[in-house]
């Protein structure tokens, strides 16, 4: 597909102030998921955001994976640029105010440090103007292979230099297992999705996860679980001693302008939770 040369070519800000990016016939929007801190028996607070894309084609709505699927390799790495630049910028109207804002980082895409910190230079250097500075970031790292995990470690490495945080997203799936953990040692652990839902599913696999959040935490580890979407699984969390929690029991991932509660409080008088157990695996 034809594209301009520079990312910021690509991304307009419309009337409301709200920044669009645009890859082809896609028109790309951010999008913003509050992500919670336990602050007491039943109480919850934003500690940050995570920035979505939320892609459309000719004014449709269209699954991010479809957009994924459609770029061309030499492109991929404008593209994941162009996302993290739109959410930089729609941050802006978030009033983070001490809140961190949690960006994507494909380490496929990273095929030489000089790469790396070219792009990353770029959105550093950016974020004053928009009211952050990269100790306000967390880098998620995704599940996907390196092209050289002695590389990624490089770029770890550049990135704290640069006062950044970084995480590890989809722990318990793909290359996002101990072996990263103990190569990258991450400001924080984010849960897989599926993997927090079986925990909620099983005792046994509780305990295990439990033990492991221990040796997170021992080890100055915070530990996040996404896919919080029941009353019983904000209970798992609590049970695990999870830093943090997202998802949709909380929130759903918002367009501006943002409605999001500050605060979060459990409804008083619910039940205990009944966990149903179903043997499962913690592939880690």
């Amino acid at each position: 597909m034809l594209r301009p040369t520079h990312v910021g070519d690509a991304i307009n800000q419309e009337p409301g102030g709200h920044w669009v990016g645009h890859y082809g016939p896609y028109e790309l929007r951010s999008a913003f998921q509050p992500i919670y801190r336990p602050i007491g028996m039943r109480k919850y607070e934003i500690f940050g955001f995570e920035g979505l894309v939320r892609v459309s084609r000719d004014g449709v709505g269209v699954a991010p994976v479809n957009l994924f699927a459609s770029v061309q390799p030499a492109d991929s790495l404008f593209v994941e640029a162009m996302c993290m630049a739109l959410h930089i910028r729609n941050s802006a109207s978030l009033a983070l105010a001490g809140r961190k804002l949690f960006l994507n980082l494909d380490p496929s895409h990273y095929t030489s440090t000089s790469v790396a910190e070219q792009e990353f230079g770029f959105a550093l250097d950016a974020m004053p103007q928009y009211g952050l500075s990269p100790r306000d970031v967390f880098f998620e790292i995704l599940e996907v292979q390196a092209p050289e995990e002695k590389l990624l470690r490089r770029v770890a490495s550049m990135l704290r230099e640069r006062g950044v945080s970084l995480a590890l997203d989809d722990f318990g799936v793909g290359s996002s297992d101990l072996a990263r953990y103990r190569s990258l040692w991450p400001d924080l652990v984010k849960l897989d999705l599926t993997l927090f839902q079986a925990l909620a599913r099983s005792e046994p696999a509780r305990q295990l996860m439990r033990s492991l959040t221990e040796r997170f935490h021992d080890n100055a580890t915070l530990v996040l679980a996404e896919g919080v979407e029941t009353p019983d699984m904000l209970a798992c969390g609590r049970q695990l001693d999870l830093d943090f929690l997202q998802g949709y029991l909380f929130c759903r991932p918002q367009h501006a302008p943002y409605q999001f509660p500050s605060n979060w409080t459990e409804r008083p008088g619910r039940e205990p939770p009944v966990f149903i157990e179903q043997p499962t695996a913690l592939a880690v």
